[in-house]
């Protein structure tokens, strides 16, 4: 508002009035002296507005019901702590000034206790008023691309389906569906990677895979039962759903967070005390997201970043994850601390991409800082957060011993052991077979036909299948594997130690799209062995099409259609998936 501007208007409005009122009214004389005295206007910035977004949300909210009260008066108590809601607006506020050099204008946030579902701290933009940012947009409720954020989801998903457990082995190689090649963020592989550092490292390429067996329709429908909505179909998604695909709102990402922190029963969340605690409902075993859950914690605080909290939050755990959307558009860190679901969004409105937009460098030292303050704020007041343990008696979970590095349980030769947990009759365990003693011919050092005191001695080696083998040598990681058989050795013995080979390439039940106008693609073929050496013949749709060596790759021109690939090594021991070209 223009306040000169209204100023005057006002004056002239009011000595019109006060004309025509003495015209018709000739000794009302004091009117003539009230009309003198001076006028005083506000903007609406001036006048007390707190919460602005949260207080918009909720006329919203309620505004049907406001509409058949009439104009009556109406009151409603939210469940906004406003004393907290203010410290963390302030504690915003200066996180986005410590980072104006770099772009860092804009960012939200919400706070709820889990336990009640209660909105505590709701913030749409660091600044209401600022039309350079478009701070009335309200960033609580905006769509956005959640970049990683939803992969503990997956990973419940998978803890839950039985497929794996915090210490299983998963694979991190590159991977490629038609024309589409996901990488990491970084654009690195790790390879064989333990589900937990997997999780916590946000590593692409394990969560695409875990999502593949899921299957995306299961998952689409765990999201849905999460609070996920406006969701497109399933097949719209795909895979992409694992790196940010599905648009959310940090308002449905809070619900999720809070499901997870509630062991995977959900409550909607609460803005008002109108509205009771509802009974909830069940979205997989509470098993499962407590082991998700334990993974989380194992990702240390980013105390370099924010010096200035860390003697506010080394004392609580916090269970968190940061997601980046594509083009750094958006940044994101979800968390999980005492009895509060903290989420934090940083980026523009309009979209506007960002190099500075990383959930890891932008959005979590962000977190941390109004963690901090919530700590601070409750300290305040003699209710200091103290940390919540996950592990309910009623939990079907076991501590168990694990093969550190291998994911499965620690057998006789395993050098190094450690805990985890997992559900029992439901996560995949057995004892690890990739350490495992052989007999050795003392004179030649190579791998003796069998044991015999006087000639042999039993060395421990590692067994690994030939696909992690191949990984661990892009790496450039040395595994200490058996040496060759010595001459002489049974073929057929040697045949049976030997696994089957496995085919990289083209990747099972996957589709490949042409896009162009050609009736056919080229299509990569490509298998390993456990022998180096070992030919591999490949087949496709019976059709033999050529043979190679462990680690070969050959191309073939293939139609549109369902296909079948079959391999065979000089062994006899084969391997076969099926693929689709589609346009």
């Amino acid at each position: 508002m223009n306040t000169d501007y209204g100023l005057a208007n006002m004056s002239k409005m009011r000595s019109d009035l006060v004309r025509r009122w003495i015209a018709e009214n000739p000794t009302d004389t004091q009117l003539a002296t009230f009309a003198q005295m001076p006028l005083a206007a506000r903007t609406t910035r001036e006048l007390p507005f707190y919460a602005p977004h949260f207080v918009n949300h909720e006329s919203g909210h309620h505004k049907n019901y406001w509409n058949e009260i009439g104009p009556h008066d109406w009151e409603t108590k939210t469940t906004l702590d406003l004393g907290l809601q203010q410290v963390l607006e302030r504690a915003l506020a200066n996180e986005i000034d410590r980072r104006r050099n770099v772009g860092i204008t804009n960012a939200a946030a919400i706070l709820v206790n889990y336990k009640t579902m209660e909105t505590l701290a709701y913030i749409g933009s660091v600044d209401y008023f600022d039309k350079n940012i478009y701070g009335e947009n309200d960033g609580v409720h905006a769509r956005r691309s959640p970049g990683s954020t939803l992969k503990p989801l997956i990973y419940t998903t998978a803890v839950d389906m039985g497929l794996i457990h915090s210490m299983t082995l998963l694979k991190d190689a590159k991977i490629n569906f038609g024309v589409y090649a996901p990488e990491n963020a970084d654009s690195e592989f790790y390879d064989p990677v333990l589900a937990r550092d997997a999780l916590t490292h946000s590593r692409n390429i394990p969560a695409i895979n875990l999502l593949r067996q899921i299957g995306t329709k299961n998952f689409y429908k765990i999201l849905a039962e999460s609070g996920v909505s406006n969701l497109k179909s399933p097949d719209y998604y795909g895979i992409s759903v694992a790196l940010g695909g599905a648009e959310v709102s940090m308002f449905e990402l809070a619900d999720i967070y809070a499901t997870m922190a509630n062991l995977g029963l959900r409550h909607k969340i609460r803005t008002d005390t109108d509205s009771p605690l509802d009974a909830g409902h069940q979205i997989l075993s509470p098993e499962a997201f407590f082991i998700t859950l334990d993974m989380l914690a194992r990702q240390q605080a980013p105390t370099k970043q924010i010096p200035f909290a860390k003697n506010a939050t080394n004392t609580l755990r916090h269970y968190w994850k940061t997601g980046t959307s594509s083009s750094f558009r958006d940044a994101w860190t979800a968390g999980i601390f005492g009895d509060f679901v903290l989420i934090v969004w940083v980026g523009n409105f309009d979209g506007t991409p960002n190099n500075a937009f990383s959930g890891a460098h932008a959005a979590a030292p962000i977190y941390f800082s109004l963690a901090a303050a919530t700590q601070k704020y409750y300290a305040a007041r003699g209710t200091p957060i103290t940390n919540n343990n996950f592990l309910r008696d009623d939990l079907n979970i076991s501590e168990i011993e694990m093969c550190d590095g291998v994911g499965g349980l620690a057998g006789k030769y395993c050098p190094k052991t450690v805990r985890a947990y997992f559900i029992p009759g439901k996560s995949p365990i057995d004892t690890a077979s990739v350490y495992r003693a052989v007999p050795i011919d003392i004179k030649t050092g190579l791998r003796a036909c069998s044991r015999n005191p006087s000639t042999t001695k039993m060395v421990v080696y590692e067994f690994w299948d030939s696909e992690y083998l191949d990984m661990f040598e892009r790496a450039g990681i040395h595994r200490n594997t058996p040496p060759p058989f010595i001459p002489g050795c049974d073929l057929g013995a040697i045949a049976a130690l030997r696994r089957a080979p496995i085919i990289l390439s083209p990747i099972d039940n996957t589709r490949t799209v042409i896009t162009d106008n050609a009736d056919a693609t080229e299509i990569t073929f490509h298998a390993i062995s456990d022998a180096p050496d070992a030919k591999i013949f490949w087949f496709l749709d019976n059709d033999m099409i050529g043979t190679t060596i462990s680690g070969e790759k050959i191309t073939r021109r293939v139609s549109i259609g369902e296909h079948s690939v079959r391999i065979i090594d000089d062994m006899g021991a084969g391997n076969r998936i099926n693929f689709s070209v589609i346009k």
